[in-house]
């Protein structure tokens, strides 16, 4: 069997900031970059466009198990204002412009 690695991530949103913003400890680091292959992020983020538009924002929804809608996969409902709403109790107008209007997002951008 072949593997051949695409995609991987760091769910837990801080670490991913601590990553992006290399604040991340190097031990840390290093076990990263090796165990989810994350070697290839950096050049990503300098290929992407300027005004790029992260699909959490526009195109995806995250429902944890309590149905709260989270500002992204990359983060739970114990993360401070990840939670926009729950999808019992809001209209899909009020979920856009939820969604659209997330002050959160500037750190990944």
């Amino acid at each position: 069997m072949y593997f051949n690695p695409s995609v991987a991530i760091i769910a837990d949103i801080e670490k991913y900031y601590d990553y992006l913003t290399s604040a991340m400890d190097y031990e840390m680091l290093k076990d990263v970059g090796t165990d989810l292959l994350l070697y290839y992020i950096d050049d990503i983020r300098l290929r992407r466009p300027e005004m790029y538009d992260c699909p959490q924002s526009s195109s995806t929804l995250t429902i944890d198990d309590q149905l709260n809608i989270l500002v992204c996969c990359g983060m739970d409902r114990y993360v401070k204002d990840a939670v926009l709403g729950n999808l019992l109790y809001m209209t899909l107008e009020e979920i856009r412009f939820a969604k659209q209007n997330v002050d959160f997002c500037a750190k990944c951008r």
